[in-house]
């Protein structure tokens, strides 16, 4: 039971906390935490996929609603890493159509 609400708390707050991370005004430790965790849900699932495999009950649905969560942790992680090198090269330039005043 425990792991179940853990797991649901992963799979909501994830996103959430990304889509937080990807705001402009996000701080940058806050990215590097939501790069790890989406980097952990990927592994979770690989490993997902790995013993399903071991265990012979890998099903094509099954793969694909995996693949569910790997594709979009992986379009964020690379929007992660866009920002914070974004952010540490800013020179005043526009950045996500705003300009940095400070």
């Amino acid at each position: 039971m425990t792991l179940i609400v853990l797991l649901y708390a992963l799979i909501v707050g994830l996103p959430a906390f990304t889509a937080r991370a990807l705001s402009i005004n996000a701080s940058r430790r806050l990215r590097k935490i939501m790069i790890l965790a989406n980097w952990s849900l990927i592994g979770i699932d690989t490993f997902a996929i790995v013993g399903s495999i071991f265990l012979h009950s890998l099903s094509g649905l099954g793969l694909l609603g995996i693949l569910f969560f790997i594709v979009p942790a992986g379009i964020n992680i690379y929007a992660l890493r866009a920002l914070n090198k974004a952010e540490k090269l800013n020179t005043g330039k526009e950045v996500n159509n705003e300009v940095n005043l400070s």
